[in-house]
């Protein structure tokens, strides 16, 4: 009884020392994620029977893999919960109760949960180094995806993993082609429209990745649309991606996407049209449009000349 009265006594006392902090001290992260990571790593460690230093060094390690401010205002937690939570793991606490005694998850800010254009952005960024680094070793589209979903998984947090894997499964290809290009994981963020690329309010920024997704669906329509046409024609798969090729310049908004299809998705879209898909589920199926009951943003206006 005495022993649980001290601890419960230190933890009152570090739970004092931090509240002097603001809560903006986490700049792009919720709280409730960011508790929900160091607590996955930090019940590992201590079931490893590690020291609290010990613990606390690896859980600054493993910061260090999170993405631009994510891993800043993980290190800050860590720094300001570190103690308090090994402590209150070593008591056998649920992670729930962890993250809520200290502070950073309470029943409210669940509720509210939700990933931030922040975090979502620097996910980005995240898969796209991971994507500038296998290059280096592989140019092979399923491989890399793979080792990104790998990345993806060391995130933990389900809405981080989730939007990692969903950038993964719906960009890696552009995102490979945008780096073969040499441009920076940022750029190539603000291309795919998931980063904005100024301060601009969370308004205009999902109104960029929308243009941006509006993009790669028209891409792959236009690319689809052609393979439908070329098959009927009984072509080969090289003659298909010749023309395929021929005719992206015309496509004068969505060219370098569109080369990006013949590179990528070309085989895919051969063998679900065979299988009588019809243009726009194939491009659905590929993730790269809207399922059909989702409502559609304003359709871009493409023109074509002298296809033919």
């Amino acid at each position: 009884m005495m022993k649980y009265l001290f601890v419960t006594l230190a933890l009152l006392a570090i739970l004092s020392s931090s509240t002097a902090v603001s809560a903006s001290k986490f700049d792009g992260a919720s709280e409730c994620d960011l508790c929900e990571f160091i607590v996955h790593y930090a019940e590992q460690y201590i079931s490893n029977n590690q020291t609290e230093a010990v613990v606390i060094a690896k859980l600054e390690k493993a910061c260090l893999r999170l993405p631009g401010t994510l891993g800043g205002d993980c290190s800050n937690a860590v720094e300001l919960y570190g103690q308090m939570i090994f402590n209150l793991l070593i008591n056998k606490e649920t992670p729930a109760t962890v993250c809520s005694q200290v502070g950073l998850c309470s029943k409210a800010k669940q509720i509210k949960r939700a990933i931030g254009a922040t975090e979502e952005c620097e996910i980005c960024k995240y898969v796209a180094t991971y994507v500038d680094n296998y290059l280096e070793k592989t140019a092979n589209v399923t491989e890399i995806e793979a080792l990104l979903s790998q990345d993806c998984a060391f995130l933990t947090v389900s809405q981080w993993v989730n939007e990692c894997q969903a950038l993964v499964d719906q960009y890696t290809p552009f995102i490979i082609n945008y780096i073969e290009t040499n441009e920076t994981p940022t750029k190539v963020c603000d291309e795919i429209g998931v980063c904005s690329g100024s301060s601009s309010s969370s308004a205009s920024s999902t109104t960029e990745e929308v243009e941006g997704s509006q993009i790669y669906c028209a891409a792959c329509n236009y690319v689809a649309s052609i393979v439908e046409d070329e098959l009927k024609n009984n072509k080969t798969m090289d003659e298909i991606i010749s023309e395929v090729s021929r005719l992206c310049p015309f496509a004068k908004e969505f060219s370098k996407e569109c080369d990006v299809m013949v590179q990528t998705y070309i085989p895919d879209l051969i063998t679900m049209i065979d299988n009588d898909f019809t243009p726009a589920q194939v491009c659905q199926k590929l993730k790269l449009c809207p399922p059909p009951n989702t409502p559609s943003p304003k359709a871009i206006h493409i023109r074509f000349n002298n296809q033919h």
